[in-house]
């Protein structure tokens, strides 16, 4: 029996492989598998922007990743490849032009220590790490400037569970980020220069299901990858819960539906202008075996 639970907060979100238009999660048993999630984006006015996004999944790890617009036709691919320590994001558009490119650069356990951003942009970040200090420190080097310069960007500490918890960013009057835990459940965040930035975390009163738990060291790259730590609740190993809330001239809406084991089958947000009354709708349909 499925039960759905109505949510409510704030913004987030989230490309692969056939027309395949399928909005139903199959299977209910106590263990499943990802392997497709589909992504609807609907505009109540302006239904020419509509797009599907699709991905295709193997041991929680995407395989396959592509847009489509309103008419079925694809116009996005994203492609990851893996060669060595390096993994490569790339993303294609409909005339197979490279548009964006970013490597990561592993060292042999697994952390990340280089990001270079291909395109767009043409620079690249450094990690440092101490671990008697338990720390990362974050360089920048801009590749297509003279003398490729490298400046200081941010350093990132570890918390006792593993994870990291602090990031203190700029080197003049730097801001002091920090998230505090409940053993590996995120509570809060807080910014020196930004309270505006502050939150509480909230989740679910169920973890996600162990075949879907991610470990401790993909969530830290994933952070330093972001450069930032802020977002921790929608990496970590337990569901974030949102609640409805209006921005300046927009409410936000949220709803979430899980099946009778706990596995996440389908997260609905809706944005309302209250004005106009034009909305914009993102479903994320999950598919499980």
């Amino acid at each position: 029996m499925r039960k759905l639970i109505q949510a409510l907060s704030l913004c987030l979100v989230a490309l692969m492989a056939s027309c395949d238009s399928e909005s139903s999660t199959v299977a209910t048993e106590s263990t499943m598998s990802l392997v497709k999630r589909i992504t609807l984006q609907t505009y109540s006015q302006t239904p020419q922007d509509n797009t599907k996004r699709i991905r295709y999944y193997l041991n929680n790890q995407v395989i396959a990743d592509t847009t489509f617009n309103h008419l079925d036709q694809w116009i996005s691919r994203n492609v990851i490849t893996v060669s060595g320590n390096t993994k490569s994001y790339k993303t294609f558009n409909n005339n197979n032009q490279l548009t964006f490119q970013q490597d990561l650069i592993y060292d042999t356990s697994g952390r990340l220590i280089e990001r270079r951003d291909v395109l767009p942009y043409n620079n690249s970040k450094t990690y440092v790490y101490n671990d008697i200090e338990g720390s990362v420190t974050i360089y920048t080097t801009f590749q297509n400037q003279p003398n490729t310069p490298t400046f200081y960007l941010a350093t990132f500490y570890f918390h006792s569970n593993g994870l990291l918890f602090k990031e203190s960013l700029g080197a003049d009057n730097p801001d002091i980020r920090t998230v505090t835990y409940n053993n590996l459940q995120p509570l809060s965040f807080q910014s020196t220069n930004n309270p505006n930035a502050n939150l509480v975390y909230e989740f679910y009163p169920f973890p996600k299901p162990a075949n879907l738990t991610i470990p401790i060291l993909e969530m830290n790259n994933t952070m330093l990858r972001e450069l930032s730590i802020r977002n921790v609740n929608a990496i970590c190993n337990f569901y974030p819960f949102y609640a409805n809330t209006t921005i300046g001239n927009f409410t936000i809406t949220y709803q979430s539906t899980f099946n009778s084991s706990d596995y996440i089958t389908n997260f609905t947000t809706t944005r309302v202008n209250n004005t106009s009354g034009a909305s914009l709708t993102e479903e994320e349909i999950y598919i499980y075996n």
